[in-house]
Protein backbone atom coordinates (compact mmCIF):
# COMPACT_ATOMS: atom_id res chain seq x y z
CA UNK A 1 0.00 0.00 0.00
CA UNK A 2 1.42 3.38 -0.78
CA UNK A 3 0.59 6.64 0.38
CA UNK A 4 0.75 10.19 -0.90
CA UNK A 5 1.99 13.18 1.42
CA UNK A 6 -0.20 15.84 0.16
CA UNK A 7 -0.15 18.11 3.20
CA UNK A 8 3.61 19.06 4.39
CA UNK A 9 5.63 21.86 4.99
CA UNK A 10 9.15 22.77 5.73
CA UNK A 11 9.92 26.31 7.48
CA UNK A 12 12.29 28.11 8.88
CA UNK A 13 12.71 30.42 12.03
CA UNK A 14 13.94 33.79 10.73
CA UNK A 15 14.29 36.82 13.24
CA UNK A 16 11.48 35.00 15.87
CA UNK A 17 9.24 34.47 12.57
CA UNK A 18 8.41 31.08 10.90
CA UNK A 19 8.51 31.26 7.14
CA UNK A 20 8.12 29.04 4.59
CA UNK A 21 11.63 27.24 3.01
CA UNK A 22 11.76 26.62 0.12
CA UNK A 23 15.17 24.51 -1.96
CA UNK A 24 15.04 22.38 0.69
CA UNK A 25 15.89 18.38 0.43
CA UNK A 26 13.75 15.95 1.93
CA UNK A 27 14.75 12.73 2.15
CA UNK A 28 12.57 9.85 3.50
CA UNK A 29 14.05 6.07 4.09
CA UNK A 30 15.01 3.28 6.50
CA UNK A 31 17.63 3.22 9.14
CA UNK A 32 18.76 7.00 7.91
CA UNK A 33 21.77 8.89 9.57
CA UNK A 34 23.51 12.04 8.34
CA UNK A 35 27.24 12.70 9.13
CA UNK A 36 28.88 16.35 8.75
CA UNK A 37 32.00 15.80 7.29
CA UNK A 38 33.90 18.95 6.77
CA UNK A 39 31.84 20.62 3.95
CA UNK A 40 29.77 18.23 3.13
CA UNK A 41 27.12 16.11 5.00
CA UNK A 42 26.49 12.07 4.05
CA UNK A 43 23.52 10.76 4.08
CA UNK A 44 24.40 6.73 4.79
CA UNK A 45 21.13 4.18 4.59
CA UNK A 46 18.20 3.13 2.28
CA UNK A 47 16.70 6.21 0.90
CA UNK A 48 12.98 5.46 -0.61
CA UNK A 49 12.28 8.91 -2.11
CA UNK A 50 13.76 12.81 -2.13
CA UNK A 51 11.75 15.76 -3.30
CA UNK A 52 12.55 19.58 -3.05
CA UNK A 53 10.34 22.10 -1.41
CA UNK A 54 8.79 24.67 -3.73
CA UNK A 55 8.80 28.76 -2.64
CA UNK A 56 5.77 27.65 -0.44
CA UNK A 57 7.86 25.48 1.71
CA UNK A 58 5.89 22.14 0.23
CA UNK A 59 6.62 18.81 -1.13
CA UNK A 60 4.92 15.82 -2.02
CA UNK A 61 5.92 12.36 -2.32
CA UNK A 62 4.55 8.91 -2.13
CA UNK A 63 6.06 6.10 0.04
CA UNK A 64 5.15 3.07 1.70
CA UNK A 65 3.17 2.81 4.99
CA UNK A 66 5.18 2.30 8.27
CA UNK A 67 8.14 3.97 10.66
CA UNK A 68 10.50 6.15 8.13
CA UNK A 69 13.54 8.34 8.61
CA UNK A 70 13.03 12.00 7.42
CA UNK A 71 16.05 14.28 7.31
CA UNK A 72 15.73 18.07 5.70
CA UNK A 73 18.85 19.20 4.65
CA UNK A 74 19.64 22.89 2.86
CA UNK A 75 22.93 24.61 2.14
CA UNK A 76 24.56 26.35 4.74
CA UNK A 77 21.25 25.40 7.10
CA UNK A 78 21.78 23.31 10.22
CA UNK A 79 19.83 19.42 9.17
CA UNK A 80 17.46 18.24 10.83
CA UNK A 81 16.43 14.41 11.71
CA UNK A 82 13.21 12.80 12.12
CA UNK A 83 11.03 10.08 12.61
CA UNK A 84 7.53 9.84 10.89
CA UNK A 85 4.45 7.66 10.34
CA UNK A 86 2.88 6.89 6.93
CA UNK A 87 0.02 7.46 6.40
CA UNK A 88 0.40 11.08 7.89
CA UNK A 89 1.23 14.99 7.44
CA UNK A 90 4.59 15.96 8.23
CA UNK A 91 5.92 19.95 9.42
CA UNK A 92 9.15 20.68 10.01
CA UNK A 93 11.96 23.44 10.46
CA UNK A 94 15.46 23.89 10.20
CA UNK A 95 17.49 27.30 10.46
CA UNK A 96 20.60 28.92 9.12
CA UNK A 97 23.72 27.74 10.55
CA UNK A 98 24.67 30.75 12.34
CA UNK A 99 28.00 29.41 14.75
CA UNK A 100 31.34 31.32 14.41
CA UNK A 101 32.54 29.75 11.71
CA UNK A 102 29.97 27.82 10.22
CA UNK A 103 30.46 29.25 6.36
CA UNK A 104 32.18 26.21 5.41
CA UNK A 105 30.01 23.61 6.78
CA UNK A 106 26.71 21.96 5.22
CA UNK A 107 27.68 22.97 2.00
CA UNK A 108 26.80 20.00 0.05
CA UNK A 109 25.44 16.57 0.49
CA UNK A 110 26.44 13.24 -0.34
CA UNK A 111 24.63 10.21 -0.42
CA UNK A 112 26.39 6.45 0.63
CA UNK A 113 24.24 3.37 0.95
Amino acid sequence: MRYSFLSNKITEWKQGKESPLGGCTVIVGKDLSLNAKGSTDVVRGAIIKEATTDNSGTFKMDIPAGRHAIILWKPHYVPQTDNIGAPGKYTGSISEDTQVGASGRHMSLSRQK
